[in-house]
């Protein structure tokens, strides 16, 4: 019989074999580590856009916060606004019925009538002065009392002031305006 050596031959195939074997685990490895690589860079550029986002968010929230502080001063300067336009309102009113009773004054007030004083306190407007005679006081008293209703028109007293009638009227203004 003839015998044949087979053992440099499984060596060589053996060899073989572990070199094919650590081939495959190196390009196993290699495409495991250009996976993870991958998938790594991945999800590095989806969390870039998340706190791009975020950011984008946030500045937005900012922008919202002071657009919200903005239109909340701005209620707060309307308030402010309409409660000093009542009172420029009230005072217009009480200026035009103020003024209406100068004019009135000045176109009925008879010539015997001297003015000394005029004071408002309110919208109580007192006259004081002087006049001729007591038919002056009482045309004056009717000319006022023509422009307001007469519950607001007062003779409060009349006195001897040497030859002349001194007087003091009060017109409260409150309830009815002239019309000029």
């Amino acid at each position: 019989m003839i015998r044949f050596n087979l053992l440099p031959r499984h060596e060589r195939r053996s060899r073989r074999e572990q070199q094919r074997y650590q081939r495959w685990l190196a390009v196993l490895l290699i495409s495991a580590s250009v996976i993870i690589l991958c998938n790594w860079l991945i999800l590095e550029q989806q969390h870039e856009r998340q706190r791009e986002r975020l950011q984008l968010l946030r500045q937005a929230h900012q922008q919202q916060d002071q657009h919200i502080a903005l239109r909340q001063q701005i209620q707060q300067d309307i308030v402010q606004l309409s409660k000093q336009r009542a009172a420029l309102d009230s005072v217009q009113q009480q200026r035009t019925a103020t003024v209406s009773l100068l004019t009135l004054l000045a176109m009925n007030t008879p010539p015997g009538i001297v003015l000394e004083q005029l004071s408002e306190e309110k919208q109580r407007l007192s006259l004081q002065g002087l006049a001729d005679s007591h038919q002056d006081i009482a045309d004056l008293l009717h000319a006022l009392r023509q422009q307001y209703p007469s519950s607001l028109v007062d003779l409060q007293h009349t006195t001897k002031s040497g030859q002349r009638q001194a007087f003091l009227i009060n017109v409260v203004t409150q309830n009815k305006e002239h019309d000029s």
